[in-house]
């Protein structure tokens, strides 16, 4: 899977925990400043996470800081990936 495929599966997967914010916007959001992202919404986004990418993310790199924004979960993604492989 390349590095664009896998930003706009993660940008889908965000857009239906912030599905008022235009899904065009969120590469400029800060999604706990800007949409303060509730606990319960990023532990589901994680799973969900988790489960398009069958990866299992390490625990040091499960804090709402690390998902502060698209690219940074794009590259959790793609250093879990490479990790696992």
């Amino acid at each position: 899977m390349k590095n664009n495929e896998i930003k706009n599966a993660i940008t889908t997967i965000v857009s239906k925990y912030f599905s008022d914010v235009d899904r065009d916007m969120l590469d400029f959001i800060d999604l706990v400043e800007d949409l303060n992202m509730s606990s319960l919404s990023f532990i589901s986004m994680v799973i969900d996470i988790e489960s398009c990418f069958d990866i299992t993310i390490s625990d040091d790199k499960l804090s709402m800081d690390n998902f502060r924004n698209i690219d940074a979960i794009v590259k959790i993604v793609i250093d879990t990936k490479h990790a696992k492989n």
